[in-house]
């Protein structure tokens, strides 16, 4: 009996899953996303999709947007701290269906320096603390609303893990 071509890949997908091989990997430890210690960010917006155009996306008018949600909920927006938050827009006009489709994402990023043993030397980067998504579907007329709210969720979104965040405490506490 031959198996159409996604089945073979999804149950190898399944097995892997069910058992896990170790091959003696060190064990995963949780990063220190310490959110209530993003006091300063920079507020970055990156590239979108031609299909923006169409639906009204502008990032101009959408940075000023997020950096006002995150200086309401207690963020500084600045030039050039330790910390970034980005959002990035996915784009795609359907002008048969007279519709925009907005795959959005925001991420908050702290800037860290580690020594990289096979380099032999100091690097530096961004990790992610905080990252989600949404999705918006809207007319080309309503679009540029709708994704402007969509974002100021995510931003929300990101406040109030900040904010659950600063409330836990050590154990025994």
């Amino acid at each position: 009996m031959k198996l159409p071509r996604f089945v073979a890949p999804g149950l190898l997908l399944v097995a892997m899953m069910a058992h896990p091989v170790d091959g003696g990997a060190q064990s995963v430890v949780a990063p220190d996303a310490d959110l209530m210690s993003l006091n300063e960010v920079r507020v970055t917006a990156s590239q979108t999709t031609p299909d923006a155009v169409p639906c009204g996306i502008d990032l101009r008018l959408l940075l000023p947007v997020v950096e006002n949600h995150l200086q309401a909920g207690g963020l500084r927006a600045t030039k050039a701290p330790n910390a970034v938050i980005t959002f990035s827009l996915m784009t795609t006009h359907h002008p048969d269906g007279r519709l925009c489709a907005t795959a959005a994402m925001l991420g908050a990023y702290r800037l860290v320096s580690y020594f990289d043993e096979q380099a032999g030397w100091l690097k530096s980067g961004y990790v992610v603390l905080w990252q989600r998504g949404a999705e918006v579907l809207s007319s080309p007329n309503d679009h540029p609303l709708a994704t402007e709210q969509t974002l100021a969720r995510l931003v929300e979104d990101l406040l109030k893990t900040r904010r659950e965040h600063g409330k836990i405490t050590a154990p025994g506490n």
